[in-house]
């Protein structure tokens, strides 16, 4: 039997393809059809900056690119951030920001920070099932209707 390459060049072309999509800019939310605003924020300054001026709650997610419970948790940051509108989130990425992570007590990845005000409200670790995260912002949101 005779193996030709164009058939399976073909099958890898297309698998390496399908792998390779966009993935979506958020935007600022409120309007329907509108994806929820998650910023990413670049350096330390942006993020001190970000933390004094928020009037509303605050969710500083700190991640890695090559963290796989990073990367779970920010698949469900738009669901969050739809559910709720009162909350700010914020992403850090702890590998190419230039910050001192150690600053706001991040020891692993990832970890998620809620600011109000200026000030740490809560805090957790580790990527959580969704009910559980519905838990922790819903007591956040609850505190400041």
């Amino acid at each position: 039997m005779r193996f030709s390459f164009r058939p399976a060049l073909a099958v890898l072309v297309l698998a390496l393809a399908g792998g390779c999509y966009s993935t979506p800019s958020y935007t600022t939310g409120g309007r329907p059809g509108r994806a929820p605003r998650i910023q990413p924020v670049r350096h330390w300054n942006e993020l001190q900056e970000l933390i004094r001026s928020s009037r509303q709650p605050l969710a500083v997610i700190f991640q890695l690119p090559t963290c796989p419970h990073c990367k779970a948790l920010k698949k469900k940051l738009p669901a969050l951030a739809s559910e709720y509108p009162g909350i700010t989130f914020a992403t850090v990425d702890g590998g190419r920001t230039p910050y001192p992570p150690y600053k706001h007590g991040v020891k692993g990845y990832p970890t998620t920070v809620i600011f109000s005000n200026g000030r740490e409200i809560d805090r957790f670790g580790g990527n959580r099932l969704m009910f559980s995260l519905r838990k922790r912002f819903d007591r956040v949101a609850a505190s400041y209707r």
